[in-house]
């Protein structure tokens, strides 16, 4: 391989520069009194830009009521951020297309780039924070490294990404290997080349390792950092890893439940698709995100079997464990007796601190029915989907959860009350509403139908009668019993209370 320094990449003569509008943008939007008129007029200055970004911003992407004519009118009704980064985003796209050479994969270099950034603005906006344009900006930029060690290195390179294509971890490592050059460090020195500001270049330098990202700049370089685990869970053969890093990193930093990174991931697998055709960007086979979270489920499913196979755990129970030892041995959740010594602790726990306690029972309809037609296995598969949704769901909010019978289950959650409880219900049922068809045979999906009734009960009303974790457990139970009353399928929440005097 040849030996290059990163000095003969800069001053390489075709290394990519940015359009003369894109730069006039960004010395403009570096100015906190910038004009918007006279970025309206230098936008508008480039017809074709301009043109751009009107379609965009009238497009469903963004939803506007109104339709907007002008780029005047985007700014007043979008603000600067969203016109900034489409403004910037066109330019890139402009800048990386005339830039690579023959053997570099530009389809599979923008399907990464449009995938990380439509995901780090999607989980941008899922946590509420303000950066969301810059979130895309940084995930479309983070690669441009590539496209200036490509213009300076040519085919040499362009084969090494080829060989890496399926792995970008390879990719940096085998950067190092090869050149003593990764491409985060090119990108980054090539946007201070643009004069770029350092809410664009960190997340260029620090996208493969976010835990290193200078506090300045931290949540921006986590976004990114979640939309290339996005990104591999929507576009690898097997999702399992990435979605459990991404459910991992979600909580850890933004505090987002796995029920939200799914619904997010659903929303960027429907917006890269609008997102291609207004960028113009040929980015491959649309993405089924449905088909990819239950493909990760089934992956969980059989890890969770295989680890209950060998070493059934007790997730869940520091509080409580001490003589707690009895699980189910199929799911690893805990088993009836010791749940029961589970619930009586926790409630004992919430009366001193005068914290309320929910539990949550659950039963699973049309199971039978399936064994009926096929086989026990069906039964097995069904149990270890709803043991694996139970930790998903009710675990992360300090529960503890159980297989109580064959198709019954269970959880006990501290310091929840019912609205609380039920919030977790309904998500818990619309992700079971969305399995059947990993556990249930094909053919037995039309005409077999699985469900769950839900019922809950809690300790929060003044005047409930319930007093003791016996009394709880049978609300609970008694709440079931509505629910299949009703019809089944739905959630019931049962509070006995005082008759008025």
């Amino acid at each position: 391989m040849p030996v290059v320094t990163l000095e003969d990449i800069l001053n390489c003569p075709t290394l990519p520069s940015l359009p003369a509008v894109a730069v006039k943008v960004i010395e403009l939007t570096s100015d906190d009194d910038v004009s918007l008129d006279e970025l309206a007029q230098t936008i508008q200055n480039d017809q074709g830009l301009a043109s751009k970004v009107l379609r965009t911003v009238n497009s469903s992407f963004y939803g506007l009521r109104q339709r907007c004519a002008t780029i005047e009118r985007a700014l007043v009704m979008l603000g600067l951020g969203p016109v900034k980064s489409l403004a910037l985003g066109f330019s890139l796209v402009q800048t990386v297309d005339g830039s690579a050479t023959d053997g570099f994969d530009l389809i599979s270099y923008w399907r990464r780039g449009l995938y990380c950034a439509v995901a780090a603005k999607s989980f941008a906006d899922a946590a509420k924070l303000d950066c969301g344009d810059e979130a895309f900006l940084g995930a479309l930029l983070q690669d441009v490294g590539m496209i200036a060690m490509n213009t300076a290195l040519g085919t040499d390179y362009a084969k090494l990404t080829q060989e890496t294509e399926k792995d970008h971890r390879e990719l940096v490592a085998r950067e190092l290997r090869d050149f003593e050059l990764q491409h985060p460090d090119v990108g980054a020195m090539l946007c201070k080349k643009w004069k770029l500001p350092d809410e664009l270049l960190i997340p260029v330098k620090f996208h493969e390792r976010p835990t290193a990202a200078p506090p300045s700049c931290v949540e921006l370089v986590r976004l990114v950092g979640l939309g290339g685990y996005a990104y591999e869970a929507l576009t690898v053969d097997e999702p399992q890893a990435a979605m459990r890093q991404l459910y991992k990193r979600a909580q850890q930093w933004f505090r987002m439940d796995e029920s939200r990174v799914d619904e997010v991931m659903r929303g960027v697998a429907e917006d890269v698709k609008e997102a291609s055709k207004l960028f113009g960007l040929d980015t491959g086979e649309p993405v089924d995100a449905d088909q990819v979270l239950l493909q990760a489920q089934r992956q969980m499913i059989e890890v969770s079997r295989a680890n209950a196979a060998q070493a059934p755990s007790l997730m869940g129970l520091d509080e409580v464990a001490g003589a707690i030892t009895t699980t189910d041995p199929l799911t690893g959740l805990l088993a009836k007796d010791a749940f029961t010594s589970a619930l009586v602790a926790s409630f004992e726990a919430c009366e001193q601190s005068g914290d309320p306690i929910a539990v949550i029972a659950i039963a699973v309809e049309g199971v039978e029915a399936i064994v009926k037609r096929f086989e026990e296995e069906c039964a097995l598969e069904i149990a270890l989907g709803v043991g694996t949704l139970m930790r998903k769901h009710f675990e992360p909010m300090g529960g503890v959860v159980a297989r109580l019978s064959r198709n019954v289950f269970a959880a006990v959650v501290r310091s929840v009350d019912h609205k609380e409880a039920q919030a977790a219900c309904k998500r818990f049922k619309s992700d079971f509403d969305r399995h059947p068809e990993v556990w249930v045979p094909t053919e037995a999906s039309s005409d077999v139908h699985l469900s769950v009734s839900i019922g809950t009960a809690d300790t929060l009303p003044s005047d409930s009668l319930i007093t003791r974790a016996e009394m709880l457990l049978a609300a609970a139970t008694h709440a079931v019993k509505e629910a299949r009353a009703a019809g089944g399928g739905c959630i019931r929440t049962y509070a006995p209370k005082r008759k008025a005097a």
